[in-house]
Order: structure tokens, then C-alpha cells, then sequence
């Protein structure tokens, strides 16, 4: 089931959240990773999970004076030429192996966007970034809604449940579904310090959902005092403020974005009954996080909330008559100690409400369902779900010899749908229809209230031999209350050279729980749950290789997945709570196997105080890809010019077409983004999206082989101003 309603957000939130929470602001920068000029330390760093901007390190430091810090006015420059110095290769990341390390050394395929490559490409969410890393592709979906679908490796579905994403460690994925995309939708990046990809199975570390991607959203945690005021097409307006202050040895940050606008215009739509019309796809947004660090203690707060309306929710035209809620808090902190010399400790604790709530026309006044049977009115419906999650967990990390690390970890998660009713104006006892909206709970519903309960312990021992050679191996166990245990081995080899090139061969398996949806849903026309099911299993197999140079970075990737006991749709299984004869889920018996290859170029041709020329691109191809929901080769481009005070980027994604979505042929995706400082303080922006105003459709079930419209041009202006 889906959907729901609210009214607009008033602008006003944004202020008195941040009132609340940022009283005697001034100014202040966040402090760079490592200060310009300086060698970053050999030495491991802390675990840190929720935030991991400044981490104690293992050994004392050296009796060295410290670094000059750069004036609170040159943060975002200090940012920029440290960036310009480090590479895909250099940049410090810690989800990989929940150690701080280079990415080009760790035991994993990264890819990392820091703040100033995602200010270069002008995106302003995490599902424009991910297009511009390889093997992942982001597309539109009406399954569950205006929603998105986020494609690994040859596998996607409308719940994007094969890709775990955290946001400073603390996961976001929904319990009902198991996926990122059904309450997290347009997450935006303005907040961002850097997006930590790691490609490849992650269950290791971090258990179900982690199947073929990890992605970690690691936020400032303090950052420049700025408003920044935009407007464009559909009439869309943004609205966003970051503020952030250090008393004493207290650090505060809170930031809030405001985003709406009318919707972009459909014109003669058909949708699944065959229905044509006119309809738009309205969206409101709704962002606060804000942060307090003091010592060793890490708390940060986050609230989201999006409405969309209209457009083809399930594949129904929408013509006012549509609007949908996701609203999702989350509460996390963490707390870091050196237990001695060679052991620290890391704890962290968080909490997550989520609530789902809507109502759509699902079958228009007059469909035919049978011939010569028109439907007598309109049926809406739509579903309401609260939700929480609860997890602990603790980690030992031991340097019991410079070259060896020992990281153990053990975690408890706690999982409950608290609500959930099926809304509707038909009943479902009488078939009557009625004036307003019911609400059903129970045996009426479209799932129940369930519980999850996880244990989970992890060890993962990283040996490092000569000064070029390492390796990694791991192990995790997972004791589902409902499901069983599941074991999640990992290990790697990684060779680096002193020219910075570095050699990866990787296995590891991964595993996804069934999801509260594929267990529990009933009466429900779509689909009906089977909580015999098993979790499912990939083997991946990677050889990765990549070269760092002043002038280039290059990465080139090879997969090799294995995937076993996958869940999909099976015949409809007779039950009383299976009114509509949907069909349901089961594991499939048959043995999967996809290869693919990734590539990364960039390319710094220009490296001049007053101009500066950068050039990117990625491709994947999917050597396997029979049947697959998304083509065999895709990839990226972006070329971004700077001088003196302009900066001009170019940048888009190409797809080729696929049998899944006959109907659409290969299409490029065109976008521009431009800057001009004014002054020290005054920056003009420009964002044009879809240049080449392409009517491109991409895949989404309910619309079958025709695909869902996506959005045409659309165009932002306005200006940042530094407080």
C-alpha cells in the first residue's frame, strides 16, 4: 500500500529551528582535514562512525608544533586547495574498514564525492551524485509513488533494498521496505562534507541491506555562517542557512533547507488504464540537522520531511487528487576514548521514527476492470506507517604492533512497526464506497504491527607487511529473532607502489533479511507476503587497479557476483488474507551470476592560481545483463573550468537503451552549473538541469515497457552570502 497528504511546510520552520538550536552564532569554519602544507600521519585513526571529522590517533603525536590554522574566512578556501592536493586516491575516508585510512589503500572499491566536487557539479541531492559514480544508476519510479529506484550492478528495484546508506553511521534505511528510497527521497547535499561509495558487498561490517553498495553521508560538523536564496522555473524557490559556533572546547552546527515548487508540466500522459491527461508533480522539502561535539561526544539530531503530489502514483494518473508524506527523525550520538595507548574505545547509541502516510486515486470513475463493467467511482486509497528504530553498539579497536590492527564490534538493533492502517473510501467489509476517508487497522490492514530484534558481532584483523603490501580479513554474525543467523565473511589484498598505484583483489558475501513488506503485506491487490522466506546471498569477486598522478587519477574495476536464494514474485497462494488472489514472494532456487567493469578518469590538465581546468568521466558496462532492469552500459562526464573569480561546469549522464524499456532509445542527460564571487561574502549561482529539455522515460513496473516521464528543463538562480 502507499501514499498521503499534508499541506505545504511554512517557510517559518526553518527559522525557529534554527533559533532553537544556534543561539550566539558567529562566525567559524570548519577545520580542514589536514592543514595545508602538512603530511597527513601514516598512523590508523580512530573508528569513528558518526563523526569523524577530528579523530585521536593511535600513537602519541610527535613534539612538533601544530600547524597554523587558517583564518575562520579562508575555511572554504583551505578546503578547496586541500582537495586540489589529495585525489580519489589520497582522500581520508573511514567506512570501508571503520578505520580512518587513504582510500586507494583501503580493502574495498571507494568512490568518494567531497564538498568541492559536489559544489563543482551543482547537484543538490544524493540521487543526482550517485549518477556519477560508477555502477550506480538513479532513475525515476512510480511504483511507490514520485520516487526513486537506485541500480548496482546490474540489480534495482523500486525499493532500492541492495544499497544501505548511513548518514554519519547511523543507518536511514526504512524498516517495511529494507530500501533507502521510500521515505528518503531528494536528500539534499548542501550539509555534505564528503559521500564515502564503497561498491560491493559491505555486510561485514555492517550487516542486511549492505548487499551491493554501501554509502556514507558523512555532514559538517561545523561549516561557514551562509544563506543562500534561490529561484526558478515552476516556480521553485530554496531556502537554506548554516550556522555554527565553538564555545570553549563546544562545537554547535545546525543547518535548514527549504525546498518547493509547482511541479514540472505533463502534457497528454497515459497512464496504466490508458487514461490520457494533463498532470504536474508538485514537490515540498524539508531539511534540519544540527550537531554538538564536545570532547570526546558526538550528538546530532536530523529531521526530513517531503510531500509530493499528483503526477502517476502506481501508475494512476493524478489530477489533484494525490499528495504523500515521509517524514523521518533520527537522534544519534557517539562517544570516543583512548582506554590506553594501543586501545580505543567507540560507543554510539541512536534512534529513528519514520511515518509514511498518504491517499491517491488508485481506479478513476468509468475504468473498465471487465468489459462492459465500468467502476461506479473513484477509488483512493493509500496507506499510514509509523515506525522505529532502536540500535546500540560498541567498538574495540587494538593496535597491539604498529602494523596490525584488531577491530571488534558487537551491536544490537531493535526494529518495530508501531502502526499501520489502510486508508481508504471503499470499505473493505461491504465494498461500499463512502464520503471520506477510513481508516482500517488490523485484520483489515494492508500489513501488522511486527517486531525485529538483531544481535550482532563482528572482528575484522587488517595486517600490513613490508610497507607495501596489506592484508584484510573479516567476519560477521547476525542472530535474527525471525529470521535466523547469518554469516558475512570478507578478506583482501591490497598492494600499493611508491608512484601511488595500488592493487585490490577483494572477496566478500553479503546478505539482505526480508524485508517486513515481503513477510508480512495482505490484502492487498499488489502482492502478499510469505514469512517463510529466506535471506538472500551474493559472493562478489573484484580486481580493482587504479594510478594517482599530479595530472590524473584512473581506476578500472572487474566484478564477479554470485547470487543465491533471491526473493521475487511467485504464483498467488490461497489464504483469507489473500482476497485479491496477489501474487506472493519466494526464494528463487536458481543461482545468479553478473560481471561487470567500471571506469574512473579524471584528468587536471590546468592547475594555475588563476585558472583551472577539470575533466571526469566514468562508464560501467554489464557483461551479463539478461533481462536486467538497467542497461548494459551507462556512464558520466563533467568538465569544469575556473578562472578568476567564474567557474563553469558541464556535466551529464548517457544510458543506453535496454530491452526493459523498448520504447526509450539511448538518451544523454545535460546540466550546467555557474558561479561568480562578487565579493568575499557574495556568490551568484545558476543551476539548469535537462539543457537539452530531452522527454527521456525510465523504467518503473506499473507503466511497463512505456517507462514514467521525467522532468524536462528546469532552472535555478541565486545567491549564497557569507555571514
Amino acid at each position: 500500500m502507499r501514499r498521503t497528504l499534508p499541506p505545504g511546510l511554512p517557510v517559518q520552520w526553518l527559522w525557529v529551528g534554527l533559533l532553537l538550536t544556534a543561539p550566539a552564532l558567529a562566525n567559524a569554519q570548519d577545520r580542514p582535514p589536514i592543514a595545508a602544507g602538512t603530511t597527513p600521519s601514516s598512523e590508523p585513526q580512530s573508528p569513528v562512525l558518526f563523526v569523524p571529522d577530528s579523530l585521536p590517533n593511535a600513537e602519541p603525536e610527535p613534539a612538533t608544533p601544530p600547524p597554523i590554522a587558517p583564518a575562520p574566512s579562508d575555511g572554504e578556501l583551505a578546503l578547496f586547495q586541500l582537495e586540489e592536493q589529495l585525489s580519489q586516491y589520497a582522500t581520508k575516508i573511514i567506512t570501508a574498514s571503520r578505520s580512518e585510512e587513504q582510500s586507494g589503500e583501503s580493502p574495498a572499491v571507494v568512490t568518494v564525492l567531497t564538498y568541492q566536487e559536489i559544489r563543482r557539479l551543482g547537484a543538490t541531492t544524493m540521487e543526482e551524485l550517485l549518477n556519477f559514480v560508477p555502477g550506480f544508476q538513479v532513475t525515476r519510479d512510480v511504483e511507490q509513488g514520485n520516487a526513486f529506484r537506485i541500480g548496482v550492478r546490474g540489480r534495482s528495484k523500486f525499493n532500492s533494498e541492495y544499497v544501505l546508506v548511513l548518514l554519519n553511521g547511523q543507518r536511514l534505511n526504512d524498516i517495511y521496505t529494507g530500501g533507502i528510497t521510500l521515505l528518503n527521497r531528494y536528500i539534499t547535499v548542501d550539509n555534505i562534507k564528503q559521500i564515502e561509495v564503497i561498491r560491493g558487498p559491505g555486510s561485514a561490517l555492517y550487516g542486511s541491506g549492505a548487499f551491493q553498495g554501501v554509502i556514507n553521508i558523512v555532514t559538517f560538523t561545523q561549516d561557514e555562517n551562509a544563506v543562500a536564496l534561490h529561484y526558478g522555473t515552476q516556480s521553485s524557490h530554496t531556502v537554506r542557512m548554516s550556522l555554527s559556533q565553538e564555545l570553549g572546547p563546544v562545537a554547535l552546527y545546525a543547518f535548514a533547507r527549504y525546498y518547493a515548487d509547482e511541479g514540472f508540466q505533463y502534457r497528454g500522459v497515459r497512464d496504466l488504464y490508458g487514461q490520457e491527461g494533463d498532470t504536474r508533480d508538485p514537490v515540498r522539502t524539508f531539511d534540519f540537522l544540527g550537531s554538538l561535539r564536545w570532547k570526546g561526544l558526538a550528538v546530532h539530531i536530523r529531521h526530513s520531511e517531503r510531500t509530493e503530489e499528483d503526477f502517476l502514483t502506481f501508475g494512476t494518473l493524478q489530477q489533484n487528487s494525490s499528495s504523500e508524506l515521509q517524514r523521518q527523525t533520527s537522534i544519534g550520538a557517539s562517544f570516543e576514548h583512548q582506554l590506553h595507548r594501543k586501545v580505543h574505545l567507540g560507543l554510539s547509541a541512536g534512534v529513528l521514527f519514520d511515518r509514511w502516510r498518504g491517499i491517491s486515486t488508485t481506479i478513476p470513475e468509468g475504468t473498465e476492470l471487465s468489459p462492459g463493467m465500468p467502476f461506479p467511482r473513484t477509488q483512493r486509497i493509500g496507506p499510514l506507517l509509523d515506525s522505529f528504530q532502536i540500535s546500540l553498539a560498541a567498538t574495540v579497536r587494538i593496535n597491539p604492533i604498529q602494523s596490525n590492527e584488531l577491530i571488534i564490534g558487537t551491536s544490537y538493533d531493535h526494529l518495530n512497526v508501531t502502526d499501520v492502517v489502510y486508508l481508504t473510501n471503499q470499505s473493505p467489509l461491504t465494498g461500499q464506497f463512502t464520503p471520506n476517508i477510513g481508516e482500517y487497522r488490523g485484520e483489515l490492514s494492508f500489513n501488522d504491527p511486527h517486531q525485529r530484534n538483531i544481535g550482532s558481532l563482528f572482528v575484522q584483523d587488517r595486517q600490513r607487511i613490508g610497507r607495501w603490501l596489506q592484508l584484510t580479513g573479516g567476519l560477521r554474525l547476525d542472530y535474527y529473532d525471525d529470521v535466523g543467523l547469518a554469516v558475512s565473511p570478507r578478506a583482501a589484498v591490497v598492494a600499493t607502489t611508491p608512484i601511488k598505484s595500488s592493487f585490490k583483489l577483494i572477496y566478500g558475501k553479503a546478505f539482505r533479511a526480508p524485508s517486513f513488506l515481503e513477510s508480512y503485506d495482505k490484502n492487498n491487490p499488489v502482492d502478499f507476503g510469505n514469512p517463510a522466506l529466506r535471506p538472500e546471498d551474493i559472493h562478489t569477486i573484484e580486481v580493482s587497479a587504479s594510478q594517482d598522478h599530479r595530472y590524473f587519477y584512473v581506476s578500472a574495476n572487474y566484478y564477479h557476483n554470485i547470487t543465491l536464494n533471491i526473493i521475487d514474485y511467485a504464483p498467488p497462494r490461497a489464504d483469507p488474507q489473500n482476497p485479491y488472489n496477489a501474487p506472493t514472494f519466494a526464494n528463487s532456487d536458481d543461482t545468479t551470476s553478473t560481471d561487470g567493469i567500471e571506469v574512473d578518469l579524471s584528468v587536471k590538465p590546468l592547475q594555475r592560481a588563476t585558472h583551472q581546468l577539470f575533466l571526469r568521466g566514468t562508464l560501467s558496462h554489464l557483461i551479463r545483463a539478461v533481462d536486467a532492469p538497467m542497461p548494459s552500459l551507462f556512464g558520466s562526464f563533467q568538465v569544469n573550468y575556473k578562472v578568476w573569480k567564474l567557474m563553469f561546469d558541464l556535466n551529464g549522464v548517457v544510458r543506453q537503451g535496454f530491452a526493459r524499456l523498448p520504447e526509450q532509445p539511448t538518451y544523454v542527460i545535460l546540466n550546467a552549473h555557474v558561479t561568480f564571487d562578487v565579493t568575499a561574502r557574495i556568490k551568484l549561482q545558476l543551476l539548469a538541469k535537462n539543457l537539452l529539455n530531452d522527454q527521456y522515460r525510465t523504467l518503473t513496473l506499473p507503466l511497463g515497457t512505456s517507462g514514467v516521464p521525467n522532468r524536462g528543463f528546469t532552472f535555478q538562480g541565486g545567491l549564497i552570502l557569507r555571514l
